[in-house]
């Protein structure tokens, strides 16, 4: 299984710990460096089939399909991508979906997709994918306000384990990490 993301590399070599960045990453960008020129690993660019103008935020890569957001400024953009990767000459997009705020970061739990959304309205969307051409958004999830006039927060980081969506969201009046059980895909809670 071919599996790819910056964090993933970072979690499998254990390098990069937030505590040992500088201001601008040089200690993740040197030991990543030395570990890829020591390995087996080749980074291949490979030039997406979506507008170049789009603000890419996350990216995973799951047996050469590129599972790619974005948060475009303009609301008929969509959001999330599914791109055939395997000819990395050319590059296929199956599907794609305009949630509606945008996406800041995704992870992939067999055939859904959870989302942080760049939203006040809604924090984490959950996204169903009926096949890699079909992507259906399934439901959305509100954080609850800490009292009735705090403004709710942009969704900035997630991962997904166990059942259990954990969100990061910008600085805000409330709790800035939540977790959130999503075994019930209609009520998540």
């Amino acid at each position: 299984e071919e599996v790819g993301s910056y964090s993933f590399l970072r979690e499998v070599w254990g390098i990069g710990k937030d505590s040992d960045l500088n201001s601008i990453g040089e200690t993740v960008t040197s030991d990543l460096s030395k570990k890829i020129n020591s390995s087996n690993i080749r980074i291949e660019p490979i030039t997406l089939p979506i507008d170049s103008l789009l603000p890419l935020t996350d990216l995973e890569v799951r047996n050469g399909i590129a599972y790619v957001s974005t948060d475009s400024t303009k609301s008929s953009d969509p959001d999330l991508f599914v791109v055939d990767i395997h000819d990395k000459n050319s590059p296929v997009v199956l599907s794609s979906i305009d949630t509606g705020p945008g996406i800041s970061a995704i992870t992939l739990a067999g055939k859904r997709i959870f989302a942080a959304a760049a939203s006040t309205a809604y924090q984490l969307h959950i996204i169903r994918m009926n096949s890699l051409n079909s992507l259906v958004l399934e439901n959305r999830y509100k954080l609850p306000l800490p009292f009735a006039t705090a403004t709710p927060p942009f969704g900035s980081s997630i991962f997904h384990r166990n059942g259990l969506v954990y969100l990061g969201t910008e600085k805000w009046a409330g709790d800035e990490f939540t977790i959130i059980d999503v075994n019930d895909l209609i009520t998540p809670i």
